[in-house]
């Protein structure tokens, strides 16, 4: 291939205590904690608004706060859901524990939140770089309409969701042979849930909680065999807040965010493919004979990504069987989830307890002031097909900014860090460990 060698000179528009990149559900939970501990803080973020999976993805509703009933993640991310609720944005009280949301209300209280602590923003601007010096990283460079700028931080969190930062840094990573597949979340107008097709997925406040219709499920499995239907999982269906749009994640493709021309490409077929399915519903289906495709998400939801080389691999059997660990700084609650790249079908496992997330899965033994965030930490397949979901990437964000800020104060390597010290301050803000 041939290659271009340019030398130009960077703008450093910042020096940070602590630079979050990528301001998804763990990142902007991140520099929020970060900068309530009193650390001059900046959040770099590829869109012009804030929250990730939730506002980007249509990633709703938000699962992952409770286990059995009882309330596993706290802190800064039930803040936020309190805080919607008292706003109208949020429904605490759907079935098995989720959190149906309305997407514009999270995008509004995001930002409230994040600006409310002091984080400066750097919004529509995309990681493209960094400076390592040894051990450490000096600086990171984005990309916006400016051209090329650059923060200097002490410490750094990576919230890209798939390593970004670790890999311009040099950290070591790994991805998996089969990483879980793309989805591209879209909302649909005009469907009628008050007939039986949809009756049973009601909920009391006549919406539609987060339910997999098996009806619809078993008339795509038989489409696609005949080859009539695309790639699909599910369907999931959850109705916004406020409103009659149905949310849908339904479309599926094993395409890797990690080759930019193929996740382009894989985002124009589930373009295509939104609007076949919902054809094909609203020529076999009268509950969706008048629906129309209202929007669609800003780009296709990833699963899997990147994940730094830990200084610990959290294991599957370690969440199944419930293991403590000393420095336990998040709590895992949602089912594993493991979604295949070749059909509809996927590989669930249910436990009964809380697993635990230690800080050693969240930083590397290779670089001294960088702390992942989100489901990029290190877990194999089994431990990141629960840890994946929202609420669990905000209470690993919680736990990375306060790290983050901990690390600042003291002066010491990440891998130093008083783990003691760390819990004992998320306990104090209503973390849940």
């Amino acid at each position: 291939m041939k290659t271009l060698s340019v030398t130009k000179s960077i703008p450093v528009v910042g020096r940070y205590d602590v630079v979050v990149c990528g301001g998804g559900p763990s990142g902007w939970v991140a520099a929020v904690a970060a900068a309530r501990e009193g650390k001059k803080t900046a959040l770099i973020e590829r869109f012009g608004f804030l929250g990730g999976a939730t506002t980007a993805g249509y990633v709703i509703p938000i699962s992952g706060f409770f286990k059995k009933g009882v309330r596993k993640v706290g802190g800064i991310a039930w803040e936020y859901i309190e805080r919607l609720s008292a706003a109208g944005g949020a429904q605490v009280e759907y079935p098995r524990g989720h959190v149906s949301v309305d997407i514009e209300y999270c995008k509004l209280e995001v930002q409230r939140m994040v600006t409310e602590a002091g984080v400066d923003i750097y919004s529509n601007s995309y990681i493209s770089g960094a400076v390592r010096d040894g051990r450490r990283v000096s600086a990171v460079y984005f990309e916006n309409k400016n051209g090329t700028e650059a923060l200097e931080g002490d410490y750094f969190i990576d919230a890209t969701g798939d390593g970004d930062l670790l890999a311009a840094a040099g950290i070591p990573t790994t991805v998996e042979e089969h990483p879980q597949p793309l989805s591209y979340c879209f909302e649909l107008s005009g469907v009628d849930v008050t007939t039986p097709l949809l009756r049973d997925y009601i909920h009391h406040d006549g919406k539609v909680p987060a339910s997999e219709v098996g009806v619809l499920h078993e008339f795509l499995k038989e489409k696609h065999i005949a080859g009539e239907a695309p790639l699909f999982g599910g369907p999931w269906f959850n109705t916004e807040l406020n409103g009659d749009r149905l949310a849908v994640n339904v479309t599926r493709d094993p395409a890797s965010v990690l080759d930019n021309r193929a996740y382009g490409a894989a985002e124009r077929k589930m373009r295509e493919d939104i609007f076949r399915i919902v054809e094909l519903w609203r020529e076999n289906f009268p509950e969706f004979k008048n629906a129309v495709v209202s929007s669609t998400a800003a780009n296709a939801g990833v699963r899997e990504g990147r994940h730094i080389v830990g200084v610990y691999r959290l294991t599957g059997d370690d969440v199944l069987n419930t293991v403590r660990f000393p420095d336990t700084v998040a709590l895992t609650t949602h089912i594993v989830d493991i979604h295949r790249t070749d059909g509809g079908e996927q590989r669930i496992i249910n436990f009964d307890e809380a697993g635990h997330i230690p800080y050693r899965s969240m930083i590397s033994p290779d670089c001294d002031n960088v702390i992942a965030a989100g489901r990029m930490i290190c877990a194999d397949e089994i431990a990141h097909a629960t840890l994946r979901v929202q609420a669990c990437v905000m209470a690993i964000g919680e736990a990375a900014g306060r790290a983050a800020a901990l690390c600042v104060t003291e002066g010491t390597p990440v891998q130093q860090l008083d783990t003691a010290a760390l819990r004992n301050d998320l306990i104090r803000n209503g973390a849940v460990l």
